[in-house]
């Protein structure tokens, strides 16, 4: 037997283990969605502000592509737009280098935590045996954080937009330090 073998059970147990993944292990609870959490505790998600409603995506024409045919996704005339939240989370985590949200309660946050190709319990804070250390943190923070927010492209799409939620969803007053 591989060392390989034994990592994913050792890990299943070090989440039953008392204590929270600050000092070692992985996080203690599962991860959940952002809408279940704030339903379930206080603790974890002060308050989840909606900024935007959820809605329909039309597309009128068909895309059009010079070089090759275009991916068959680009062919479907009708998407769901799932609605956007701004989420308070006292005494939040953040992890990286793929971005990984955890809230008080030990808990990765899924929507907003990514790791390409690894999905919920495959998610990489879930395969640490020791997760980095924390540095502290008052005041308002804001998450512009994304996997290849690095690169101009990611910046622009992923991380930019991000302020301009938190700008519709906050009021003015309110400015992250």
């Amino acid at each position: 037997m591989k060392f390989k073998d034994l990592r994913k059970p050792f890990l299943r147990w070090a989440m039953t283990c008392p204590g929270d993944s600050t000092r070692w292990g992985p996080p203690r609870k599962p991860p959940a969605k952002m809408v279940k959490v704030a339903a379930e505790s206080k603790a974890e998600i002060a308050e989840l502000i909606p900024a935007h409603p959820p809605g329909e995506i039309w597309r009128k024409k068909p895309a059009l592509s010079f070089a090759c045919p275009a991916h068959r996704l680009f062919e479907i005339p009708f998407a769901r737009q799932t609605p956007t939240y701004l989420a308070q989370l006292p005494q939040g985590r953040i992890l990286g280098p793929t971005i990984a949200v955890l809230t008080s309660g030990d808990r990765v946050l899924t929507d907003v935590s990514l790791d390409w190709g690894h999905f919920g319990m495959n998610h990489f804070a879930y395969r640490r045996f020791r997760l980095p250390r924390c540095r502290d943190f008052s005041g308002n923070g804001l998450v512009l954080a994304c996997t290849g927010a690095d690169t101009y492209y990611h910046w622009l799409i992923d991380a930019l937009p991000r302020l301009a939620i938190a700008a519709k969803a906050r009021d003015s007053q309110w400015q992250p330090d």
